[in-house]
């Protein structure tokens, strides 16, 4: 029968640690569980193809496992691809061992384990870059790109193939890779709407790049005073990182205009909030982040732009709960409510600050 589980974080609440008891990662999580609660099979994908072909796995697997028990060696190779289908392998081992029976497997099979190998290399290069800032992900992706090597249309592995790359490309400022990602985007996942309003977003960013390459080509050919139009664009456009917006950042404001240098310095404080999230959820030093973001709201000037209040809502909430004397708060929900102002999205922050004060207040 159908069940589903939703994590209420509440106390007392019957099987509300079901997820992590079972060894699911997140919501959604798709499992078959017999009678007792036993998981007997998980999708390797969040498709409804995985989860069909994980039921057609459990009513096959017992007789194909007996057939190959026996000797039937066509039987053992059916069997690792419906072991794949029940979660109980993973994708390296199912193509390695269709590979150790090759003379046994279908050409279909073959190409079959084949892809779902490379779905499996390409899916742990996209986690890998979730863990590690420096991951060579994007690169490696590159490489399959070039080859020819692309994951299964509508795979999770496909989404993290053409996300990765579309990032690499609008950091990098890559217009000509920004177009490859969007057409491969639009042919793979076309069924999926925030699939294709990112392949869009990426359209857009490369037609700012083109405006960004017709002024680099200017610069090329002699003229000057164009470094702090080409570093706006970047920065508008989100095509450029932290580091290198800061190593040309004085290039720019010394041709800069009264203008350009406001929007400069204010892209200079909005790419660091940005860079500051990335590595928050990326393993950063979380403690050293929190002050950082206060010192930001608090003191830099100029301050992060108040469009940015939901990115630091989880630094805030965060900070707020290590935070033992209510008087700290206070001085903290003061001094950001002063800079903002009271119709501020960043008056959120504040109600949040003052809310933690609050219950610190409560008597126990």
């Amino acid at each position: 029968m159908p069940y589903l589980n939703v994590a209420t974080h509440l106390d007392d609440v019957p099987y509300d640690k079901l997820l992590q008891e079972k060894g699911f990662r997140g919501y959604p999580s798709l499992a078959f569980m017999d009678a007792e609660g036993n998981v007997i099979g998980q999708p390797s994908d969040r498709t409804v193809a995985a989860f069909a072909n994980t039921r057609d796995a459990l009513v096959k697997v017992d007789a194909v496992r007996e057939r190959a028990d026996a000797g039937d060696q066509a039987a053992a190779v059916e069997l690792l691809f419906l072991n794949f289908s029940l979660g109980t392998i993973e994708a390296d081992a199912l193509e390695a061992g269709v590979a150790t029976l090759a003379e046994h497997a279908t050409r279909e099979q073959l190409a079959e384990a084949k892809q779902i190998g490379l779905d499996g290399r390409i899916y742990e290069m996209y986690a890998s870059s979730f863990q590690d800032e420096d991951s060579d992900a994007p690169a490696k992706m590159l490489v399959l790109l070039e080859a020819g090597q692309l994951p299964t249309p509508g795979s999770r592995a496909c989404t993290g193939f053409w996300s990765t790359l579309g990032e690499h490309a609008r950091v990098s400022g890559d217009a000509k890779l920004l177009r490859r990602v969007a057409k491969g985007m639009r042919s793979d996942m076309s069924s999926d709407t925030r699939s294709m309003e990112q392949a869009g977003a990426y359209e857009e960013t490369a037609l700012g790049l083109d405006k960004r390459d017709a002024l680099v080509a200017r610069q090329t050919a002699g003229e000057t005073k164009l470094e702090a139009q080409i570093l706006l664009i970047e920065a508008r456009l989100e095509a450029v990182d932290l580091d290198t917006f800061r190593e040309r950042l004085a290039a720019a404001m010394a041709v800069a205009t009264a203008e350009q240098k406001t929007e400069l310095s204010q892209a200079n404080v909005d790419l660091e909030v940005k860079d500051l999230m990335n590595s928050y959820w990326g393993g950063g030093d979380r403690e050293a982040i929190h002050l950082r973001v206060i010192a930001l709201l608090e003191t830099n000037d100029p301050m992060p732009s108040a469009d940015l209040e939901g990115l630091l809502r989880a630094p805030i909430y965060y900070y707020t709960r290590s935070i033992t004397d209510p008087k700290v708060l206070d001085a903290h929900a003061a001094a950001i409510s002063k800079r903002y102002g009271p119709d501020s999205p960043a008056q959120a922050l504040v109600e949040m600050i003052t809310e933690a004060a609050a219950e610190l207040r409560k008597p126990e």
